[in-house]
């Protein structure tokens, strides 16, 4: 888990306790009789089954009640659950917490105690609520900066409109808010394998047209993968930030928020469709098999001519998923990428592996007793799509109708021209 550094304290709201609206029987009464409805002090609320979220600054509040039967639950639905049930006379809640839960549910209220006061002893650091950042981000003056600009009254109206907005109301014009700069600036963090070339390699060198590998130091990530993303973070206004990940990592790092997007030569499949969205493609795609210039294979003309045969693909993509398209096929068990292929075919360990027939220029001249067997239509795989696309988190609509307009800017030609240029320049 990251370290957190926290800012300046964006909104304070005093602890208070939820309760069932109207409650005042017996089993709701603390030890001299007094209902909670009564109580005007956390010292009226003595013995009574009062409740938080475990892990809270509100769980060690409840100390702060005199014998207090006290109780905690992980989740704040939880709490509600418990109250209503009457499992418990009540729970503590930030005020604007409170204030929507009961806005929404007239079977509920609140007592608002004062903090320090009539209520629970508590710092502006318990209960305010900051903005977390990487310890020595340069974002932490600037976000300071603007958070002083706002005043109390904006930020308690702000909460009120954020309240109604959760219970269902309408709000037309925020408190706080400000206009989309013309110029976005900031970073596009992308995601690849930097092991996959031509589409994409690494580098010890830097030149003009490389990008340097965030988290491998020393190293510049280079191919047609990187030269898309430069388009695409020339054409969004963002600085390019190349991440180096294993294949299997890249759509949970998306999801986690440690990419902004994967391109490293990634298909749109249905499956991977479930996890993230994709732009359309942004290089179109066969598939062949590699084997040896000795192979008995050498001549096939269909894929079923491999029947029998021990074919090799990587982990996590299609060039493991197509091989089952070959009847009587010794599928192997995937290796982690294409380098690891290409490795086990010079060892003798397999008999073909399944490769990008546009990429095997590269593998073909720096591995002389390597031959290419590719397949006329119908006679081929069948591939799940057309060929690689910009793999972006589902939420980010915005951010994907936006590369689809700078893909659709980058013509047949130049994208030709950008391949050919990664073929050339790929290591041997």
């Amino acid at each position: 888990m990251r370290r957190r550094n926290i800012l300046a304290l964006l909104m304070a709201a005093a602890l208070c306790l939820c309760l069932l609206a109207g409650c005042g029987s017996a089993e709701t009464t603390d030890s001299t009789g007094t209902s909670i409805t009564e109580a005007t002090t956390i010292a009226d609320l003595k013995g009574m089954k009062i409740a938080a979220q475990a892990g809270t600054f509100h769980a060690d509040a409840l100390n702060q009640i005199e014998n207090v039967q006290g109780s905690t639950y992980p989740e704040f639905a939880d709490l509600l659950t418990a109250l209503k049930s009457g499992a418990i006379d009540g729970y503590i809640a930030e005020e604007p917490t409170a204030f929507s839960v009961c806005q929404s549910d007239d079977s509920l209220t609140f007592l608002p105690f004062m903090n320090n006061e009539t209520g629970f002893t508590a710092t502006a650091s318990d209960v305010g609520i900051a903005i977390g950042l990487k310890k020595g981000s340069e974002l932490r003056e600037q976000i300071n900066a603007i958070l002083a600009e706002i005043t109390d009254e904006q930020r308690s109206a702000l909460m009120e409109q954020i309240v109604t907005l959760s219970s269902g109301g309408e709000v037309t014009e925020f408190a706080v808010s400000a206009e989309e700069p013309e110029n976005p600036t900031g970073t596009l963090r992308v995601g690849m394998e930097c092991a996959y070339a031509p589409n994409n390699w690494q580098e010890s060198e830097a030149t003009d047209s490389n990008v340097p590998v965030e988290n491998v130091a020393g190293t510049y990530a280079e191919g047609y993968d990187v030269q898309i993303a430069k388009a695409i973070a020339e054409g969004l206004g963002k600085e390019l930030v190349i991440v180096k990940l294993s294949w299997d990592g890249l759509i949970d790092a998306l999801n986690q928020g440690q990419i902004d997007a994967i391109i490293a030569g990634m298909m749109d499949t249905a499956e991977r469709r479930e996890s993230i969205n994709f732009s359309e493609p942004y290089r179109e795609t066969t598939y062949g098999l590699m084997v040896l210039a000795d192979s008995p294979y050498l001549n096939a003309t269909s894929i079923q001519d491999f029947s029998g045969a021990a074919v090799l693909g990587q982990q996590g993509t299609a060039l493991d998923d197509v091989i089952e398209q070959i009847e009587g096929v010794d599928h192997l068990s995937p290796v982690g990428s294409v380098p690891d292929m290409i490795s086990r075919l010079q060892q003798g360990t397999c008999d073909a592996i399944v490769i990008n027939v546009e990429n095997a220029q590269g593998y073909l001249a720096s591995n002389p007793n390597f031959r290419l067997v590719t397949f006329d239509e119908g006679s081929g795989f069948t591939l799940p799509a057309k060929g690689s696309c910009v793999g972006l988190r589902k939420s980010d609509t915005a951010l994907l109708e936006q590369i689809n307009e700078i893909l659709g800017t980058l013509d047949n030609a130049t994208r030709d021209e950008m391949w050919q240029t990664a073929v050339d320049n790929q290591p041997q």
